[in-house]
């Protein structure tokens, strides 16, 4: 029995880290992010640009400000296994199962004085394991997952040093900060300032003085600082990159939303964002409360947890900038606190009102808040129309009232369905049980389809318009896209990469066609000119996030311009002299 507790935590983190594995590279590089950093790894691989690819990339200095560490390694596993989508990914399902087995440790440091350490550790990778925003940024090469894994590893190693006191404890905190820092910049920044707002918290408990902090904090601060190093070198050789990542991540993204689209929800954003992702988290109000009302419980340790939690929630939530991948920076503490309180709410069944009203309240509220989450996650589709009967003082149709009642129903039956569980002992294995079930089948739903009720999955066609166009070898490629894209910093990074830099502005991608970027709305008063310069000119309609348009269809068909794929969200048009 003690050998199948020891490697059982094992076992989970190797069975979600397989899941997440699976057809890594099945799915084309995503349009916006992933393209971004997948490009600048081609560019490393074809012009050996290791330390700057701003001459490379997308729109320049906007795609190519964030450290490439990450970067570095996407090129070198290219190099070894080929430069494909699974080799580019890798690095993010590494970070994955990396974030997995440091969570378990940052839990069994947290609750070192219970019993149930490990038990409890197990329900945090569970809670961990299945969430789907980390699933999809563990299959995607982002930086995100990345710099995840080496901001909780300064935690890890903070905790380390806190039980034991040793100097290189330190020195690999300050190292876990520089990699983060060299990874992506600002946001590594978020568990130091956790720890360093812990230090001041044993300051006022008088379990620490001054001279202490300052000797402490000063040796792995520095060692930290050389994350910048990168940053520091690229803006002293071009000034004025300075300037642009000062305007753009710390004023513009902070004082203004950099998105075309607003946020309805202003500074809940993270919070309807929490219940939607995380659904599990709501579940903490039991954690939270033995917090605040058991001097006991409320250890150095899980004092750190609720720093490094709220600490980040409050930045994100002032800045005006929102972002859906923002929101996976609260994952490590939220499925740190969630654990635990799934241990809190299972120690509670069995017992009588009689016995412990007090626990047993709050747990029925806690299963109450996570039935009601788990529905408002599920029904994500129907948040516009609700939120819309909400504000309009219940006035709405039928259809709205309906899913209003739908969703608000699944709190009498939660609490009904607690009153039962809390009854009997035994089932306190139903409730991780549930969740360990839910978390499994999320986490090969997201592999599947991708984030629900978000167009994060794009199965474009990419591959196969490329495809088509080596066949073609047109002279001339016209891609045509919405007007109102065109005021966008990038138009389509996913094929600036699978067509080598063809769209970019600037003369370091060779180029074996010409290219045109035009709007769709132009086409008409454009086509003649173009098919006379080039009359084997292929057209490649990009509708990325578009409605369909048949009119394009009749337009060049007119101009003896014919279909030669349908793929995803592209069409391919090719002129007749092509095929003679």
């Amino acid at each position: 029995m003690y050998r199948l507790s020891k490697w059982l935590p094992a076992a989970i983190i190797l069975l979600y880290s397989v899941i997440a594995l699976y057809d890594l590279g099945g799915l084309e590089l995503q349009p916006w992010d992933e393209s971004y950093y997948a490009l600048r790894a081609k560019a490393i691989l074809r012009f050996g640009c290791w330390l700057d690819q701003t001459d490379y990339a997308v729109s320049g200095f906007y795609s190519a400000s964030h450290p490439p560490l990450q970067i570095w390694w996407m090129a070198l596993t290219a190099t070894l296994f080929g430069l494909t989508e699974a080799s580019l990914r890798i690095w993010s399902w590494l970070s994955f199962a990396g974030m997995l087995t440091v969570l378990y440790g940052i839990s069994r440091r947290t609750t070192f004085n219970i019993e149930a350490s490990r038990s409890i550790a197990m329900l945090v990778v569970i809670c961990a394991g299945g969430a789907p925003l980390a699933v999809w940024y563990a299959r995607i090469a982002q930086l995100d997952m990345m710099v995840l894994l080496f901001s909780s590893l300064q935690i890890l190693t903070y905790l380390n040093y806190l039980h034991t006191r040793r100097k290189a404890y330190l020195i690999l905190l300050g190292a876990a900060l520089a990699l983060a820092l060299l990874t992506k910049s600002l946001v590594g920044l978020f568990p130091a300032m956790a720890i360093l707002s812990h230090q001041v918290y044993l300051l006022w408990r008088r379990e620490t003085h001054v001279a202490a902090i300052l000797k402490v904090n000063s040796l792995w601060l520095l060692i930290g600082m050389l994350g910048f190093s990168w940053l520091a070198v690229v803006c002293w050789i071009t000034p004025e990159h300075l300037k642009y990542y000062t305007d753009h991540y710390l004023i513009n993204r902070f004082g203004r939303n950099l998105m075309p689209n607003g946020s309805r929800t202003g500074y809940f954003y993270y919070l309807n964002l929490i219940i939607t992702r995380f659904p599990v988290a709501l579940i903490c109000i039991a954690w939270f409360w033995k917090f605040f009302k058991d001097a006991a419980f409320r250890t150095n340790e899980r004092v750190l947890s609720v720093l490094w939690l709220m600490i980040t929630f409050v930045i994100m939530s002032l800045s005006q900038t929102k972002l859906m991948f923002y929101g996976l920076l609260l994952w490590p503490p939220l499925m740190l606190i969630s654990g635990e309180s799934l241990w809190i709410v299972g120690s509670s069944f069995g017992k009588q009102r009689s016995e412990s009203s007090r626990p047993t309240g709050v747990a029925i509220a806690s299963l109450v808040l996570l039935g009601a989450a788990v529905m408002w996650s599920a029904a994500a589709g129907w948040h516009r129309e609700v939120s819309d009967l909400v504000l309009h003082l219940g006035s709405g149709s039928m259809e709205q009232w309906f899913k209003f009642a739908v969703i608000a129903g699944s709190i009498p039956i939660g609490y009904a369905g607690a009153k039962v569980l809390l009854r009997f002992e035994s089932a306190r294995w139903i409730l991780p049980g549930l969740v360990a079930a839910v978390s499994i089948g999320a986490a090969m739903n997201t592999i599947a389809n991708g984030l629900t009720n978000v167009p994060t999955i794009y199965s474009t066609g990419i591959r196969s318009v490329k495809a088509t166009c080596d066949s073609l070898q047109p002279s001339h490629i016209i891609y045509l896209v919405a007007e109102k894209r065109l005021s966008q910093p990038s138009i389509n990074p996913q094929f600036s990469y699978y067509f080598d830099g063809l769209d970019l502005h600037s003369s370091r991608w060779p180029r074996r066609s010409a290219f045109t970027l035009l709007p769709v709305e132009k086409l008409n008063d454009s086509l003649y000119q173009i098919l006379s310069v080039a009359p084997d000119a292929v057209f490649i309609l990009d509708q990325i996030g578009s409605a369909a348009d048949t009119s394009i269809d009749e337009s060049l068909s007119e101009s003896g311009v014919v279909r030669a794929l349908k793929a995803g969200d592209y069409t391919v048009y090719q002129a007749r002299a092509t095929g003679r």
